[in-house]
């Protein structure tokens, strides 16, 4: 009987039904004795002797449970499902008409505790059916009814989601203060109502919030003797002031920051003045909120400011104590700043610091945030070393996995994020390094190479000096396809890019452009095939295939490299798909001039594609460069329009030396690409 006495409703209530962040949890045992009393009362109904108040016994025994779950008949319930039920059988044994108020105000409130976001059970919507049959029943109702169904919308919404919820709750506060002005119930409306706008996603969300705190501190100062005395001075609160902060702080206009910090100064203000009633304190999520608003705006100077400030307030709490969520909201901060050096030597103190405190206090220990913010600060940064620092934040996560700290688990994305700094930067080991880390991948379970992966490391392979990495970047290609054809996973599937890059690596390595072709041939298949976006080719791939060929250096190869360019650049010249740009025209110029002898017919190719690239308006700095390094003077000058006669020392020079700029030239030539 203690334990039972133990777990009577003031435990449940403050345990559970309280803290809405908790997830309820399960019973497996009958440990406050309603299901004994659910037997005693069937028992009663079979015998024919069950009343209405032992129907309301009955449903107050399992209302004490709160928020807790249970099985029945292999089914989750909890305590709104078993009222209901007792609520419909007692209404079968009667009549509508003959169930008192007060019986039915008990399904209302079982549906208000145990309403939730979570599932599919939607008790707010039936607290409102409900109350409509009431209203069937018995016209008009006490604001008691109304309150309880406000209270099921108010936990019913989701965090961030549209304010369905959060509507409703209002619909229903005006008609309550239309029929009360009881300064409790007002009090309790609007910090329900408040807190479910504070959750919503919805525009205009904050602004409903800070109207409701400001008609609760107007209340506030009007309230009787009999009020603060019945409580409802209890409800302006800490919770109340961090409802409001918390919808201000999701607000995504520029002053949403501003209105949450001058709310959380001024409940400091309060509290410190001794306004909240004795427990009430400022809430870590109220200033984590505010960190994160200044955080979104990239003012890491104020986010900064508020966890040194908490570091204030809390010597003067009970609870409150920064967490990992308050320093990341700092470091997240800095990583959106501009002044990306100082965001790197700001993050790199903060995350030393977590690491060298995080024994005396755990919760500020780094998790994979924090780790993962770090990398991105390396990354974004000018330093040289960016891969290899972003590497060695990576193998410090991995080091402490491997030792058994569980909450620092390496991701696929925190690998590809160093791959790719290898990719980006201009290390000569890149590929090496790039190649060793997804080799490390594929051995993991927990982080297996997707084709971000796949496509970095080629990325690398295509500014190796190795002469075999065109092979490398091949079979990194059939690979993942194989991997893609193993796990049909659309994560594993080469995309556009992936062929991009393998057909560069080959440009750049002297590779076999009868291959880079092929490549080129396959992907424009597979696109036809499935009609994905991510498959469809675009003018990089044509333009690597024709650089391929002009990089084409065996003499008994130059003929074939010269039909594969000139294939590929007329079937993008009449491509649905892809249009020329300025580079194709480049690599073209590249190709007539490394590929075919000086003679007539490179003179005729030339002359052909330049005209076709003035008309187009794509001459650029690097079509001139190798239209005047590859063809004699007269030819240039000629497609230049220059005089022949013209006596000018410029050009009397050779081409090669003679200095042309796209800006010395008509607009037209150059107007679809941008001048310099």
């Amino acid at each position: 009987m203690t334990r039972v006495l133990k777990l009577r409703q003031e435990n449940i209530d403050e345990q559970l039904t309280r803290d809405r962040a908790v997830r309820p949890k399960i019973l497996d045992t009958d440990i406050d004795g309603a299901e004994r009393v659910l037997t005693m009362l069937n028992h009663l109904i079979d015998i024919n002797t069950a009343t209405e108040e032992s129907f309301r016994i009955a449903m107050n025994a399992f209302l004490r449970r709160g928020r807790f779950r249970w099985m029945r008949d292999q089914h989750v319930t909890c305590a709104a499902d078993q009222i209901e039920d007792l609520l419909e059988k007692l209404i079968e044994l009667k009549s509508p008409s003959d169930v008192s108020l007060a019986t039915y105000n008990l399904a209302l409130e079982a549906y208000a505790v145990c309403s939730t976001p979570r599932g599919e059970r939607d008790y707010a919507r039936r607290a409102e059916s409900l109350v409509k049959r009431m209203e069937q029943v018995f016209g008009i109702l006490p604001v008691e009814s109304y309150k309880h169904v406000l209270h099921a919308f108010a936990w019913q919404q989701a965090n961030l989601e549209e304010g369905e919820c959060a509507r409703k709750a209002c619909e229903l506060l005006k008609l309550i203060e239309q029929r009360t002005e009881d300064g409790l119930t007002l009090m309790q409306c609007y910090d329900w109502t408040l807190e479910v706008w504070s959750k919503s996603g919805s525009a205009g969300s904050a602004s409903e919030a800070q109207g409701l705190l400001d008609k609760m501190k107007t209340l506030n100062l009007t309230l009787s003797t009999e009020d603060i005395e019945n409580g409802a001075h209890l409800i302006l609160d800490a919770d109340t002031y961090c409802n409001a902060i918390l919808a201000w702080a999701k607000n995504s206009v520029s002053s949403g920051a501003v209105r949450a910090n001058d709310i959380l100064l001024e409940m400091i203000d309060r509290f410190n003045k001794g306004a909240f009633p004795s427990g009430s304190e400022p809430s870590l999520i109220a200033f984590n909120g505010v960190m994160a608003a200044w955080g979104r705006q990239g003012r890491a100077d104020m986010a900064e400011s508020i966890l040194k400030l908490m570091d204030e307030v809390r010597l003067k709490c009970t609870n409150l104590t920064p967490d990992a969520i308050s320093y990341n909201s700092v470091v997240h901060a800095y990583l959106r700043s501009d002044d990306k050096e100082l965001a790197l030597q700001k993050v790199s103190e903060i995350v030393k610091f977590m690491e060298d405190n995080c024994h005396k206090q755990p919760a500020i220990k780094p998790n994979v945030f924090t780790y993962n913010t770090l990398m991105k600060c390396w990354i974004q940064s000018d330093r040289e070393d960016v891969a290899e620092q972003s590497e060695a934040t990576l193998m410090r996560i991995q080091r402490l996995w491997d030792s058994g700290d569980i909450s620092l688990q390496p991701t696929n994305r925190m690998f590809n994020m160093v791959i790719n700094a290898y990719a980006k930067g201009n290390s000569r080991d890149a590929a090496r390094k790039a190649v060793l880390l997804l080799e490390s991948m594929k051995q993991s379970e927990l982080c297996q190479p997707d084709v971000i992966s796949y496509t970095s490391v080629i990325e690398c392979l295509s500014k190796s000096t190795d002469p075999q990495s065109g092979e490398k970047a091949e079979e990194l290609l059939s690979e993942a396809f194989q991997r893609y054809q193993e796990t049909k996973d659309n994560a594993l599937r080469p995309n556009a890019r992936t062929f991009a890059m393998v057909i560069l690596t080959l440009a750049r390595t002297n590779g076999s452009v009868v291959r880079a072709r092929e490549l080129l041939v396959q992907l424009l298949e597979l696109y036809e095939e499935t009609n994905d976006p991510d498959l469809r080719p675009n003018q990089y791939h044509y333009n690597y295939v024709l650089n391929c060929a002009a990089n084409t250096i065996e003499e008994t190869k130059k003929l074939e490299a010269f039909q594969v360019a000139t294939l590929t650049y007329q079937e993008m010249r009449k491509s649905n798909l892809v249009r020329p740009d300025s580079f194709t025209y480049a690599f073209w110029l590249k190709c007539c001039n490394n590929l075919i002898p000086p003679g007539d017919l490179r003179k005729k190719c030339v002359e052909y594609s330049f005209e076709e690239c003035r008309k187009e308006g794509l001459v650029s700095k690097e079509v001139l460069l190798r239209l005047t390094q590859g063809n004699p003077p007269k030819l240039v000058d000629k497609l230049l329009d220059f005089p022949q006669s013209s006596t000018a020392n410029d050009t009397k020079r050779p081409a090669y030396r003679r200095v042309i700029k796209v800006q010395d030239l008509p607009k037209a030539w150059s107007r679809n690409i941008y001048r310099k």
